[in-house]
């Protein structure tokens, strides 16, 4: 049994044989990407010369497979047409130039959310805003369809090239998040979206209905792919049209980087901060991969000072007055 290192320095020097013969001039390479929580993965990046972009793709996952007796040869043959099969031609001919063009970054722009703490590393690489208990940083959008999107971080070095504040880049990239159809829908209305094909109703555009629908106190916010939606929450227009449907003050649970729980603080959810945390806590534990686990740390929205805060340091707060 290979040790998971010398599995990685074998796909790398054997993938070439896998590949076809249009791939005989590429580069391929082992990388190390930091990734959210500042969780360590490994991928393998086979960049053809006409190629400004390319995609990486991560190894950890057939590692799994060989440690569970899957062969060289077949895990070769899949990492192959993972390769030729995760890039359209769009994205293959795509001017990296451009977005050192700000006019052409603007509206492409995705706002992500990180837990502050738990990604002291990876915000350091990146041009961040800190906001407490999260740190917003920022993506654009380099398209794709819904199984192959792609993704630049803004760094510093771009940054610099566009001769813009870092609050004008903030203010932008929120903007941005709101053409991306925000959502807010019943958990239960979610699921059943899911496994029974139902269309979730969304309580952004149909507020009216929520008293009607509000017989469980749970709601989900994402965007209209469920991809980094969490970072609404941080929207004050978001905050304020969910206080609105809510009624009043409400607790968030970071549940992913791709969504959040809505649950109202008027004691409908019959749920105390302390086993809201603990309910986070044992969701990431057990349901979510670590490289996209948000935060265990519950928020409490204040809707007459109009503030996100931690729910813990909420509490405490009102004790003390």
């Amino acid at each position: 049994m290979m040790t998971r290192e010398k599995f990685y320095s074998e796909v790398e020097q054997g993938i070439r044989a896998y590949l076809p013969e249009e791939y005989k001039e590429s580069s391929v390479s082992i990388m190390h990407t930091l990734k959210q929580n500042d969780v360590e993965r490994t991928s393998i990046s086979i960049r053809m010369p006409e190629e400004t972009i390319c995609p990486v793709i991560y190894l950890e996952p057939f590692y799994d497979a060989y440690e569970n007796g899957k062969t060289m040869d077949s895990i070769l043959k899949e990492i192959s047409m993972v390769r030729i099969n995760s890039v359209d031609d769009s994205l293959r001919r795509f001017d990296y130039g451009a977005i050192m063009d700000y006019s052409y970054v603007q509206g492409r722009l995705q706002t992500r959310l990180y837990d502050t703490e738990r990604n002291a590393k990876k915000l350091k690489e990146l041009v961040h805003k800190n906001l407490g208990d999260f740190s917003a940083a920022y993506s654009i959008d380099m398209g794709g369809d819904a199984n192959h999107s792609m993704a630049v971080m803004v760094k510093p070095e771009l940054f610099m090239n566009w001769g813009i504040t870092e609050e004008k880049l903030h203010e932008d990239s929120l903007k941005a998040d709101l053409g991306r159809n925000p959502r807010l829908c019943s958990l239960f209305s979610m699921i059943e979206c899911i496994t029974e094909g139902r269309q979730a109703v969304n309580y952004m555009e149909h507020p009216e209905l929520i008293k009607k629908d509000m017989d469980t106190p749970m709601l989900i916010l994402t965007n209209g792919t469920s991809s980094f939606g969490a970072s609404l929450i941080i929207h004050p227009d978001i905050q304020e049209k969910i206080a609105e449907c809510m009624g009043g003050d409400y607790y968030v649970l970071p549940s992913s980087v791709h969504e959040v729980i809505i649950v109202p603080a008027d004691g409908r959810a019959e749920l105390s901060v302390r086993e809201l945390n603990d309910m986070v806590r044992q969701i990431n534990e057990t349901q979510v991969a670590p490289e996209e686990q948000l935060s265990d740390k519950v928020q409490y929205y204040d809707s007459r000072k109009r503030v996100l805060m931690n729910a813990a340091e909420h509490e405490q707060e009102r004790a003390d007055e």
